[in-house]
């Protein structure tokens, strides 16, 4: 009997070995790779008339918003993309709480794509001054996921939009050869040009050769909300529409700072420069668009 049942015992040994009772020498699969998730307000508030709506609601994406004089809550998610070859979506949460990841069931999945280079989404669902939370779950074939990490943002209030400035360029620089007597005379502002990052300029008036500059002058803000000003230049028109085309020359917190020297221009050259106003709020508006060409003379 006993020999019996050791034979039995040795026998279910080697069912069990057989059915792959020893654990797996082989490689596992790592889950992808996550993405980095940024979030930005991308909305405007409302404006004041229809007019201003049109010409002003421009988000800093380059996306136009609403055209009726109201204004339009959004905030646009972008994240780093996933180059893994078993990449297979991406999927977008928000929540008005934190730690998406531990309960993603009871977030709202606003977004979801099977391309891995579709790595930005505007997400307009939402409202004024509240508190949301971003994620993203990066899923491969292998069905394993990563979260990137996770971003809050807080809607402003639907305030007005500031006063937009009236901007106007004007060619500073001159295609003739100083004198030190005239560069004493006409340029004893020598620190304004350092003060606006005109430094090249300066050694071409020290050496007594032409210079090239376009001063950029704008018309005051007027509201008690003034935050600063952002100004910008490009080769390409239609700078509000996509900041990305352009040179950001600087953000000026001083209400009263509406003079900038661009010395860093080039001869022959038409260049294309907006100024964007923005108040405490987080809303804000456009200047007119201006245009100039450094036609050089001698």
């Amino acid at each position: 009997m006993r020999l019996k049942v050791m034979f039995l015992i040795f026998a279910l040994s080697l069912q069990f070995l057989s059915c792959g009772g020893s654990s797996s020498t082989g490689p596992q699969p790592s889950p992808p790779t996550p993405s980095e998730l940024t979030i930005t307000f991308t909305g405007q508030a409302k404006s004041d008339s229809e007019s201003e709506a049109c010409s002003m609601i421009i988000d800093t994406a380059g996306l136009r918003t609403s055209t009726d004089g109201k204004g339009t809550c959004q905030v646009t998610a972008t994240w780093t993309e996933c180059t893994d070859s078993d990449f297979s979506k991406y999927d977008l949460f928000r929540s008005t709480s934190s730690d998406i990841q531990s309960n993603p069931a009871a977030a709202t999945l606003v977004f979801t794509s099977t391309s891995s280079d579709t790595v930005t989404y505007v997400d307009n669902d939402i409202t004024w001054e509240t508190e949301y939370f971003y994620a993203v779950r990066t899923t491969d074939s292998d069905n394993l996921d990563s979260w990137s990490n996770e971003e809050s943002i807080t809607t402003p209030s639907e305030g007005d939009a500031p006063t937009p400035s009236i901007l106007s360029l004007e060619f500073t620089g001159s295609t003739d050869a100083l004198s030190a007597v005239s560069f004493s005379s006409a340029y004893t502002g020598e620190n304004r040009a350092v003060g606006t990052g005109s430094g090249v300029a300066i050694l071409s008036r020290i050496a007594g050769k032409g210079f090239c500059e376009a001063t950029a002058t704008w018309t005051q803000c007027p509201d008690v909300d003034f935050a600063n000003y952002t100004l910008y230049r490009s080769e390409h028109p239609d700078v509000s529409q996509d900041t990305t085309i352009a040179v950001n020359l600087g953000t000026f917190t001083g209400v009263a700072d509406t003079v900038f020297a661009d010395g860093a221009v080039a001869w022959e050259t038409t260049y294309y420069y907006a100024l964007v106003t923005r108040n405490t709020g987080a809303n804000y508006a456009w200047s007119n668009e201006e245009e100039i060409t450094t036609y050089y003379t001698k």
